[in-house]
């Protein structure tokens, strides 16, 4: 192996080769990559992060993941939250009657085509009380 064999071979690992050989590999790896890539979320992609209360025990979750998957957006996140109000929560412990149909909450954080109709569409799943479109800066 000669001196520029050498210093050609340490060009290519350290990414600088000659001959267009960088572009070569990055599209090699780029075909290799294509399957798994088309699911991660691109970086001009627009993500949508809602929170959806709705009524518990009902298979109402169930629902808003399968929309989800019918309009194939990926869920990036997925957060599920006891009642907000204290009281309600004793009380649906306590098997009071007097709240009517418990009620849970899932945030969802999407991505993907036409994910901007995510609100419109999740709420019009059944048992699916309020919609709130929840902004990036409000995120824990």
């Amino acid at each position: 192996m000669g001196l520029s064999s050498v210093i050609g071979l340490e060009r290519q690992i350290r990414g600088k080769s000659a001959g267009g050989n960088r572009d070569r590999t990055a599209l090699r790896d780029r075909a290799r990559y294509t399957p798994l890539s088309r699911h991660l979320p691109r970086p001009n992609q627009r993500a949508s992060h809602v929170r959806v209360v709705y009524n518990d025990g009902q298979g109402v979750l169930r629902q808003l993941l399968a929309e989800c998957t019918a309009h194939q957006w990926t869920i990036l996140a997925l957060a599920t939250a006891a009642p907000r109000n204290p009281d309600d929560a004793g009380r649906l412990l306590s098997g009071d009657e007097g709240l009517g149909t418990p009620e849970a909450q899932v945030d969802l954080r999407l991505s993907g085509d036409q994910v901007e109709r995510a609100p419109n569409v999740l709420a019009a799943v059944p048992g699916v009380r309020r919609i709130e479109q929840i902004a990036e800066d409000e995120v824990e």
